[in-house]
């Protein structure tokens, strides 16, 4: 049988709430995070937050631990230094491709936004 809607939704909002919590630093690197409380918290079946923390685990933002549940996934230094290196090249991408694909409008417009020269 296909799961509803409703579940469905609902395991979207957990899903999304605990993401936000992860990223926004609410819930910090190699925390544990127990589904009593999750459930208590969104007031849902404990079905709809494995299902979230699944998903989050298989994104690796949560570990899943056997026989312990799950843990807000660590962070290294060297996932750090990865994770850096990943964003300086894909933004030195796209602002390449912004330069390359800009026209005159969108270099005024670009250039609002810069500090004025010679000055902060």
């Amino acid at each position: 049988m296909a799961k509803s809607d409703d579940s469905r939704r609902l395991v979207d909002d957990v899903y999304g709430a605990l993401k936000a919590d992860i990223c926004m630093g609410r819930l910090e690197p190699g925390q544990k995070v127990l589904l009593a409380d999750v459930r208590a918290e969104h007031n849902v079946s404990l079905s709809v937050v494995r299902e979230a923390m699944t998903r989050l685990a298989s994104e690796r933002l949560l570990q899943a631990v056997p026989q312990q549940g799950f843990n807000v996934w660590p962070l290294s230094v060297p996932d750090l230094l990865d994770l850096t290196r990943v964003r300086v090249e894909i933004e030195s991408l796209a602002i390449a491709e912004s330069i390359r694909e800009g026209d005159v409008a969108w270099e005024g417009r670009s250039r609002r936004c810069a500090p004025p020269a010679g000055g902060r």
